[in-house]
């Protein structure tokens, strides 16, 4: 069953179910699929459902770390709380729909074993920034499944060595 699919298929079961969350959650990915399909002139397909599913999940763990610098700084804390429970709910119902990823060490061999002497262009680049984007752009051109935290994390680590 492909991603969409299985998204289409999640929201009458939550009906059913009678969960709200994961509902309301899909069908608010499944609308932005469509749009952005719609902007882009072509059928939604796993490949926006995908990059959508990225982005929710980005602003959630975002909209966490906001809520949780703002805990104890309000009386109200115990809605932070609650508010943060629904959404990490909500980035546990997204994770499934994501493609495994490289971990860390994947990302590290690539670059060792890569035929350009890429492991020193990246470290010997003149910027954090520079030898991110040459790793990323590297990783893109394979279609390799990363996490840009990652990628950032390898970086880091070719560089400083």
């Amino acid at each position: 069953m492909s991603v969409l699919e299985t998204v289409r298929t999640r929201i009458p079961a939550a009906m059913k179910s009678g969960n709200d969350v994961e509902k309301n959650l899909f069908r608010t990915l499944l609308g932005e699929v469509q749009m952005q399909a719609s902007r882009q002139s072509i059928e939604p397909n796993d490949e926006i459902v995908v990059s959508v599913a990225r982005k929710f999940i980005a602003g959630l763990q975002e909209t966490i770390t906001l809520m949780k610098s703002q805990d104890g700084k309000s009386s109200g804390n115990t809605i932070y709380v609650a508010e943060t429970s629904q959404q990490e709910a909500e980035i546990a119902l997204l994770l499934p729909l994501l493609p495994p990823t490289w971990d860390q060490t994947k990302i590290e061999a690539f670059f060792l074993n890569h035929e350009s002497p890429l492991f020193e262009q990246i470290r010997d680049a003149k910027s954090e920034g520079a030898a991110m984007g040459l790793a990323m752009k590297t990783l893109k051109a394979e279609l390799a499944p990363v996490g840009s935290e990652d990628v950032k994390a390898v970086v880091k680590k070719i560089r400083e060595a």
